[in-house]
């Protein structure tokens, strides 16, 4: 019915409000986030926060993602360039992510001028529930912070007023599309503790032409990458030999603990394995004290630049120097950013007004990396579940060189495989890097109007947004493989060490092109005074909408085809789409995919008494993919005396699943976790190792369903002070995660260690391989359980899971004052965190038990992603943000900062004062001041300085660099000076 409905109303509507001649020549629309009726009062007491241009001068924001990280109601941004554990599959280069609430990115809906923003081109995964899955967001960064009169948050569930997505609210940013005159601005940045510049000039013009207005704002951002070398922090990558540290700065263990070293195990000189030996080949720096001549176990490369010690540790050690060189790890990339949105308004002789926005993004950005090296750590000589197997074979010449001091050939060893070594840890010497290039074009055409009481507004939405990131330094497996298989001196020297190989014959570079649309149309009827209550007028709103969203993820076809096939070896025959022909990157299909959706909303605000203002809304959903959904909203105020309004709302809510994952191909993923079951096998911890996960898009995922609610007041007991606090829950059903690789791995162990030695099936979606007889390295495997091989697969699908509660208070302080020694102005807000916890269901629940006090999983690794989630990895309890402001004449002082709470670390323990507990990441805060003196001539200077403290991110222990990425930055204290001219 709602399609027939859309093929008839645009000529009906067209037809006949063209025709009419307005009543008012002059339509003004006023965008009031929360509520689509023009003049409803009810916008006066719905939880919104107003970040005004002023307030974003006094943040120093040059960009969406800095604006979403200083705002108190956002949570972490897991798009963002702190970010370097992606790679390939990453959703790289300039892109932010809205994430209101903390309650997960893609929950968030994001306008300009009221109306949607098209998706970011890309995806990148995010860890919902037990496992991680692909998520889509706008890119807070395609939207120009300079040219914005506010933006708005409504801090509600808005699905039944905006539809699919506004789970936790929405973010509008309102643009001034009927500007007159011009403005300029300058802004050069630098930093305390590096050499980078960042330097911003932005641009806006406006001017009436008759009956018609043109405004044109334009912003251009130059911003120079810093290097990791520039900081001896970033530079060691193990805060233990931090310059300046001690081994108990911040409760750290031992220095023998080296989980906190952030580099990789593998390095220049390679770890080998013999198949069927059960040793291991070190290969080692020929100034290296190992590399003994007098030894028989130790061979010499014909490079004469390093040796091969054999012994009989299976060890991962391997040198980690790689991160400490210059240019090979970038902290932040290389950027240039232009935004432009140009807006022409007219009025037509009818007196009907049209308006036309055209908005266009652009952006580079280019980062460098380390090395690389191939997937999967170990075991390829023995079970096989490495990723990528890496063999150096027979026929290698350089093999064939290795000779001890006797003049024996390594190759002649009695106990020589044929096969030859496989690669335990090595890394290539070509650095990695890539170049992002990312474009967003919108386009709307609207016409709005009235007739009678009635207000008219329709449009059209035009928008794409492409990606194109080219992958540099890559190594293709097939031509790596050609090059050690060749038995002359042109053949690849894995034993050498760095800077002696020529690596280019197998190096490649790779693209990732991505795509994302939006057209919509829309049509709003409303009406201020449809009808009378005995308090006044009621207002409604009737509206249609019909969107079309679309996406495309392009892949290199060393990515997503069938290029690669494992030529020998336990895992001989391997090939797509289980693993690529690039060394370190996952295999990976091309997806794309579509959904057509019709929307019908009415919305009521309605004057119940003098002192009750309520309103109510519902709206239905028809998408051609995931079905309908027909949700509704009901919100109040009441103002008893003029003081005092209290507020509450209840709404439901539904958020659509991302294209991705429904339209996702079937693909592996490469990943280190625990093996709980060897762990009961052997009866102690371990050594994690590599297996495959997979997953794929799922047609059948149903929308998030939530019901979010809301309590509160706003005060102004004096004039000018407005206090405002409310209470708020959002609680979803239907949560779409992956019960996660380590979940159910852990599951399999229970289903075993339940069923004792006849349990030999487990659990289905985990595949090992067969047993492979006893391991002395391991000890005695347990005569309880069923003897079976590791690990090879697991399967993990995107599935509509449990129910998530999320429970906190807003809490805004706001009072200004004008005095004979300057005008004052305070704003401080703080937000609170409750409740953060995922239901644990099923299997999980079944986890949860079985890992608690007397279970059979007692001491091992814990359920992933369920129960309480407050104050872990990130969710921090409480968020403060303030700003401070006087002016006097054309003096005038901005003061701005955020604070961020304190957070359990679930990837890290330590034992402190003898209790092994979970690493905390301190709190952080960061203050802003600006100092500005405006001329008679209207020129105005600004000199600013940004993290004035010089406060540096707190010590964690997952990410590169030292700090949690997705909540915190760590480039110090940075200075700037403005230069604004209006004319």
């Amino acid at each position: 019915m709602l399609k027939k409905i859309f093929f008839v109303l645009p000529l009906i509507f067209t037809t006949y409000f063209f025709a009419q001649e307005s009543e008012d020549s002059n339509v003004e629309e006023v965008v009031v986030v929360g509520s689509q009726i023009k003049g409803a009062t009810i916008t006066g007491v719905l939880p919104v926060t107003v970040i005004s241009a002023d307030d974003m001068d006094a943040m120093g924001i040059d960009s969406g993602d800095e604006l979403l990280d200083n705002i108190a109601e956002f949570g972490q941004n897991t798009f963002n360039q702190n970010e370097f554990s992606g790679g390939y599959n990453a959703s790289r280069g300039d892109v932010g992510a809205f994430n209101l609430r903390d309650i997960g990115t893609g929950n968030t809906l994001t306008l300009i001028n009221g109306r949607r923003l098209v998706t970011s081109p890309g995806y990148q995964t995010e860890p919902i529930l037990g496992g991680t899955i692909p998520v889509m967001t706008t890119n807070s960064n395609a939207i120009p912070t300079y040219g914005a009169d506010r933006i708005e948050i409504l801090r509600d569930g808005a699905s039944a007023i905006y539809g699919a997505d506004a789970l936790a609210g929405v973010v509008n940013t309102v643009l001034d599309n009927d500007y007159v005159g011009m403005k300029v601005r300058f802004k050069s940045s630098a930093y305390d503790g590096f050499g980078a510049k960042d330097n911003k000039m932005s641009f806006q013009w406006g001017e009436d032409f008759g009956k018609t207005n043109i405004s044109v704002y334009l912003d251009v951002y130059d911003r120079d990458k810093i290097s990791g070398y520039e900081d001896p922090k970033w530079r060691t990558m193990d805060p233990r030999i931090y310059p300046g540290l001690s081994p108990n700065l911040y409760g750290l263990s031992a220095w023998s603990d080296t989980s906190w070293r952030q580099s990789n195990t593998a390095g220049y000189y390679g770890v080998w394995d013999a198949p069927g030996v059960g040793s291991r080949y070190h290969s080692k720096p020929l100034t290296d004290s190992a590399c003994d001549s007098t030894s028989s176990n130790v061979y010499f490369d014909a490079e004469g630049a390093s040796c091969l010690v054999r012994t009989g540790s299976t060890s991962n050690s391997s040198s980690r120097g790689y991160y400490n060189e210059p240019g090979l790890n970038d902290m932040r990339p290389d950027l240039e950013r232009q935004n432009l949105y140009v807006f022409i308004n007219s009025e037509l002789a009818s007196g009907v007004e049209t308006y036309t926005e055209i908005g266009a993004y652009h952006s580079l950005a280019q980062q460098n990396r380390w090395p690389g090296t191939t997937l999967g750590a170990g075991g390829c000589a023995s079970t096989g579940t490495c990723t990528q197997p890496y063999l150096v074979p027979a026929s290698n010449y350089w093999l064939n060189q290795l000779v001890n001091s006797d003049g024996d050939k390594f190759v002649d060893r009695s106990d020589f495989n044929p096969l030859g070594l496989y690669k335990a840890r090595h890394r290539f010497d070509t650095p990695r890097g890539y170049d992002s290039h990312r474009t967003t074009l919108r386009f709307v055409q609207g016409f709005r109007g009235n007739t009678g009481t009635w207000d008219w507004d329709t449009a059209i939405v035009w928008s794409q947004a492409k990606s194109k990131q080219n992958n540099t330094g890559r190594q293709s497996m097939t031509l790596l493989d050609h090059m050690l298989a060749l038995n002359n001196d042109q053949a690849y020297n894995p034993f050498a060490g760095p800077g002696i190989n020529d690596e280019s014959p197998f190096t490649v570079s790779i693209v990732r092109d991505n795509y994302s649309s939006l057209y919509m149309w829309d049509l709003k009827l409303s009406n201020p005074a449809v009808f009378d209550l005995p308090a006044g007028s009621a207002g409604m709103l009737i509206g249609f909408e019909a969107r079309k969203e679309s996406y495309v993820d392009g892949r290199d076809p060393r990515i997503s085809e069938p290029t690669y096939v494992v030529p020998v070896g336990p895992r001989e025959g391997l090939a797509f789409p289980l693993i690529s022909d690039i060394a370190n990157s996952s295999a990976t299909p091309a997806s794309g995919g579509g959904r057509t959706t019709y929307s019908a909303f009415v919305e009521l605000a309605l004057p119940i008494h003098s002192m009750i203002d309520a309103q109510l809304a519902i709206r239905t959903e028809d998408s051609s993919d995931y079905g309908d959904a027909t949700v509704g909203k009901f919100a109040i105020g009441f103002t008893p005396i003029e003081q005092v309004t209290i507020r509450a709302s209840a709404s439901e809510t539904f958020r659509a699943p991302a294209l991705i994952l429904i339209n996702e191909g079937f693909l592996g993923r490469s990943a280190t976790t625990n093996d709980a079951l060897l762990d009961l096998a052997y009866g102690d911890d371990q050594l994690d190792y590599s297996m495959q996960r997979i997953t794929a898009g799922n047609p059948g995922l149903t929308p998030e369903l939530g019901e979010n609610s809301s309590i509160g007041a706003v005060i102004e007991p004096v004039q000018d002070l407005i206090i405002t606090v409310d209470k708020w829950k959002i609680e979803t059903e239907d949560t779409i995660g992956a019960f996660g690789m380590t979940n159910a791995v852990l599951l399999d162990a229970l289903i075993r260690a339940e069923g004792g030695a006849s349990q030999c099936s487990g659990n289905p979606n985990v595949i090992r391989g067969p047993w492979g007889g006893a391991d002395p390295e391991r000890g005695t495997w347990s005569s309880s359980l069923c003897q079976v091989g590791d690990v090879m697969q697991v399967n993990d699908y995107y599935v509509n899971t449990d129910t998530r509660t999320i429970e906190g208070m807003d809490t805004n302080i706001q009072y200004s004052i004008d005095t004979k020694f300057g005008d004052f102005g305070a704003k401080v807000t703080h937000v609170h965190y409750d409740t953060y916890e995922q239901e644990a269901g099923g299997d999980a629940q079944r986890l949860s038990v079985a890992g608690g006090a007397g279970g059979l999983l007692e001491g091992l690794a814990p359920v992933r992603g369920v129960d309480n989630l407050l104050g872990l990895d990130g969710r921090i309890e409480n968020k403060y943000t303030m700003k401070l402001s006087w002016k006097l004449g054309p003096y005038q002082v901005l003061v701005s900062g955020t604070f961020w709470d304190e957070f359990l670390e679930s990837g890290h323990t330590e034992t402190i004062d003898g209790v092994r507990t979970m690493w905390t990441v301190d709190a952080m805060d960061m203050t802003n001041v600006t100092l500005g003196y405006t001329f008679d001539n209207g020129l105005r200077i600004r000199a600013a300085v940004k993290n004035l403290e010089d406060n540096r991110a707190p010590l964690a222990d997952e990410y590169i660099g030292s700090f949690w990425g997705d909540l915190h930055t760590d480039f110090g204290r940075n200075y700037s000076v403005e230069l604004y001219k209006k004319f």
